[in-house]
C-alpha cells in the first residue's frame, strides 16, 4: 500500500474522459440527461428495497424460525457472500461485453424467481437449513452480475458529477432498504395474524412476494433508460481480461490501497452486522423479527442521513482523510456493544455506524469510480466490490465461532482490536489520506 506524488494528476486525468462515456441523450445539462439519471435512481430504489426485505427475513428464518446456531448462522451468511467473492469478477467482465440495459433487465427478471421459490418452499412447508443455504447462493450468483452492471452504468448517467451521484445512490439505497426492512419486520405479526406463532416461517411468504414484485418492477424500470452499449476495448478471454485487470487495479496508486483497505474492513465490519447483531437481538435482547428490523433500520437511517448532509452542505474535497476518519469512527462506535447498553441504546449504537458507515461507502466508491479506467470500468469496478465483500465471509465464518466461544458480546473485542491496527496501517502506510479527486 503505497502512494506517489501523481495521485491527483492521475485521478484528474481519468475523470476527463468521462464525457466520452455518456450515452447519447444524456449529456450534462440536458432535460434528457436528467430523465435518464432518475430513472436509473428509481431502478436503484426498488431494487434495494427487494433487497430491504430479504435483508430481514433471511437472518429471521436462521435464527428464529430454524434456531441455528451462531456457528451454522455465520457458515449460511458466509454461503450467501462466497458467489459474491467468486462470481463479481465474472460479471463485471460480462457487464464491459453487454448492452447494460438489456443485461439489466434480465438479470432482475430472473432474481425475481428466487423469492418466488422460497415463498412457495415455506408454503409446502418444506422449509430447512440446506435449503436457506440453497436460495442464498441463487441470489448471491446473480447479485454478482447485478451489482458490477449497475456500478458500470452509474458514471455514464451521472451527468459529470460522480460524487453527488454517488451520494444519491447511497442515500437511495438505504432509504429504499429502510423500507424493505419495515415490509420484513412486520414477518412475526403478519404470523400471528394467519393464528399461528411469531417465529412462524408462513409470515415470511407474503412478504417474499412482495419481494419479487418489487424486482419485477425494477427491471421494467430499467426499460425507460437508453441502450447502453459496451465501451469500446480489446475482447479477450474472460479469464484472462479478469487477471489483466486485477493487475491492473494494483498498479493505480489510487485505487490499490482503498480495495485493500475494504477487504480488510469486510472481515471486521459485515460479520458483525450480518451475524452478530441477529444472535444478540435473539440470545441478549430476545428480540422478534421486528426488533431485528428497527435494528437494521437505524443503520440505514444513519446512512441516509449522512447522505442527505453530503448532498445539501457539498463536496468534500479531502476523500482520502475522510474515508480513513470515518471507517475509525465505525470502530468506536462498534465497540460501544461491550458495555451492553438496553435495546435502545443498541439501536442508537446501529444509527451512529450508518452515519459513519455512508460516508465511507461514499468516499471510496468516489475514488474508484473517478480513477477506473473508462474501457473496462466494469471489470475494476467488480474487482472494488470484490475487495469490500470478499473479506465478508471469512468475517462472518468467524465471527460466529467467536459467539459460539466467547459470547455474543465479548466477541466484539475481535473485530475491534482487528480495526485498530487495520487504521494505524492504513493512515501511516498508505496513500489514502492524501487521495482526492476534484470533479469539474
Amino acid at each position: 500500500m503505497t502512494s506517489t506524488p501523481q495521485q491527483k494528476t492521475n485521478l484528474d486525468a481519468d475523470a476527463s474522459a468521462l464525457e466520452a462515456c455518456t450515452p447519447p441523450g444524456a449529456t450534462a445539462g440536458t432535460r434528457s440527461g436528467t430523465a435518464t439519471r432518475n430513472w436509473y435512481l428509481l431502478g436503484f430504489g426498488l431494487y434495494f428495497s427487494a433487497m430491504g426485505i430479504q435483508s430481514v427475513l433471511y437472518p429471521w428464518i436462521l435464527t428464529q424460525v430454524l434456531n441455528e446456531s451462531a456457528s451454522r448462522v455465520g457458515f449460511a451468511q458466509m454461503m450467501s457472500m462466497v458467489p459474491m467473492l467468486t462470481l463479481v469478477l465474472f460479471g463485471g467482465v460480462v457487464a464491459d461485453r453487454r448492452e447494460l440495459r438489456g443485461h439489466l433487465i434480465t438479470l432482475q427478471c430472473v432474481i425475481a424467481l428466487v423469492p418466488l421459490s422460497l415463498a412457495l418452499i415455506i408454503r409446502v412447508e418444506s422449509l430447512s437449513f440446506f435449503v436457506m443455504i440453497a436460495m442464498s447462493l441463487g441470489a448471491g450468483a446473480l447479485g454478482a452480475f447485478i451489482i458490477p452492471a449497475r456500478e458500470a452504468m452509474l458514471v455514464r448517467v451521472a451527468n459529470g458529477q460522480i460524487q453527488q451521484t454517488v451520494t444519491a445512490t447511497t442515500g437511495i439505497q438505504f432509504g429504499s432498504q429502510i423500507f424493505g426492512i419495515l415490509l420484513g419486520g412486520g414477518a412475526s405479526y403478519l404470523a400471528l395474524a394467519m393464528g399461528r406463532a411469531p417465529s412462524d416461517a408462513m409470515g415470511g411468504a407474503p412478504l417474499l412476494v412482495m419481494q419479487a414484485v418489487l424486482l419485477v418492477l425494477a427491471a421494467l424500470v430499467a426499460t425507460r433508460l437508453p441502450r447502453l452499449p459496451p465501451a469500446d476495448g480489446e475482447r479477450r478471454h474472460a479469464v484472462a481480461e479478469i487477471r489483466d485487470s486485477i493487475a491492473e487495479v494494483f498498479r493505480i496508486d489510487a485505487i490499490r490501497p482503498i480495495v485493500i483497505l475494504m477487504f480488510f474492513t469486510g472481515i471486521l465490519y459485515i460479520g458483525v452486522f450480518m451475524v452478530q447483531l441477529p444472535i444478540i437481538v435473539r440470545d441478549v435482547y430476545h428480540g422478534d423479527s421486528a426488533a431485528l428490523a428497527i435494528l437494521n433500520t437505524c443503520f440505514m437511517l444513519g446512512t441516509c442521513l449522512s447522505a442527505i448532509v453530503m448532498t445539501r452542505y457539498g463536496h468534500i474535497r479531502q476523500q482520502g482523510r475522510a474515508l480513513i476518519l470515518s471507517t475509525t469512527a465505525s470502530g468506536l462506535i462498534m465497540a460501544l456493544i461491550l458495555f451492553q447498553p438496553p435495546l435502545y441504546g443498541l439501536y442508537a449504537i446501529a444509527g451512529l455506524w450508518g452515519i459513519s458507515g455512508g460516508i465511507s461507502m461514499v468516499m471510496g466508491r468516489t475514488l474508484v469510480q473517478a480513477a477506473a479506467p473508462a474501457d473496462h470500468r466494469g471489470r475494476v469496478l467488480s474487482i472494488f466490490q470484490l475487495g469490500y465483500m470478499g473479506g465478508a465471509p471469512i468475517g462472518a465464518l468467524l465471527i460466529g465461532f467467536a459467539i459460539d466461544r466467547i459470547g455474543p458480546i465479548n466477541a466484539i473485542l475481535i473485530p475491534t482490536i482487528g480495526m485498530i491496527v487495520l487504521i494505524l496501517i492504513a493512515r501511516y502506510m498508505s496513500g489514502v489520506w492524501d487521495l482526492r479527486y476534484e470533479e469539474g
